[in-house]
């Protein structure tokens, strides 16, 4: 049964071992010191994850099911790479992220050919809102996006062909996570629903997920209970960042360690029990 949208309701969701997989590869870019996760998307047994280079370079590493590193891919572009996700359109399959100095959204096709990706910068769309961070809805007709501590809504297709065009819905978030040390760490969108996680990398302090619908009702808002004990073990920092769907499952990572020697864990924090 749908929940009644204006009762806020609180979860708590253990973020422990048991739902965490470890990220770990020997490749030289994808192990960088400083280069934290700052995207992750999934598509067709794949997971992709995207890192930055002091915002002049990205890097995507390309993992499989289990996990697995098959590839990286590293392009000279000026971006974060804060978010990442996947759409197809028109038979063509598309990774999309921040653009160049926060502006607009990077536009990167990927290519797949004999087992092996490739990934080409296309173009980066205009929007009106100045520096965001976006994400693609799971049915690839909205994009959604997080500015000024608003959620602006886009017609996809309209955005893509007339290039800059102005959002047909904005809403302010909830106040939870406009709160001094609740820092945007990733969005995502599915069902007419928006998910938009917040935090920053003090143990210490709480992490978000907060659903909206559309018009920015708050529909669940849930407080991350994380393992602070296992992260101060492992260093001074607990930060989560991108979020992602598989299925109906919600993902994120989470870092921990130390700044440049960050232990990166890929978790399962919510799934949508109703459409």
């Amino acid at each position: 049964m749908i929940m009644k949208l204006n009762k806020i309701i609180y979860f708590n969701v253990l973020l422990s071992l048991l739902f965490s997989f470890f990220l770990e590869a020997k490749d030289s870019f994808y192990t960088k010191s400083g280069n934290v996760i700052q995207g992750i998307t999934y598509f067709e047994n794949n997971w992709i994850f995207s890192q930055t280079h002091s915002n002049k370079s990205i890097t995507f590493s390309i993992f499989n099911d289990n996990l697995k590193l098959r590839q990286t891919i590293n392009i000279k572009y000026p971006s974060h790479a804060q978010d990442l996700s996947i759409v197809k359109y028109k038979d063509k399959l598309y990774l999309l992220t921040t653009g160049k100095q926060w502006e607009g959204v990077a536009v990167f096709e990927l290519i797949k050919k004999n087992n092996k990706f490739k990934i080409v910068f296309r173009k980066n769309l205009k929007l009106s809102i100045g520096k965001n961070t976006p994400t693609i809805s799971a049915e690839g007709n909205y994009l959604a996006t997080f500015a000024n501590n608003t959620i602006y809504i886009f017609d996809f297709k309209m955005l893509n062909e007339k290039q800059s065009v102005k959002p047909f819905y904005s809403f302010i978030i909830d106040k939870t996570q406009r709160q001094k040390h609740q820092w945007r760490q990733g969005i995502s969108m599915k069902n007419n629903k928006i998910y938009l996680l917040s935090g920053d990398a003090n143990i210490e302090h709480p992490k978000y997920l907060v659903v909206y619908d559309a018009y920015g009702k708050v529909l669940e808002k849930r407080k991350l209970k994380v393992n602070k004990q296992n992260a101060k073990k492992e260093g001074n920092k607990l930060e989560v960042e991108g979020l992602t769907f598989k299925g109906n499952t919600l993902y994120t990572t989470i870092m921990t360690g130390y700044n440049g020697k960050n232990k990166k864990q890929l978790l399962k924090i919510y799934k949508e029990e109703f459409k």
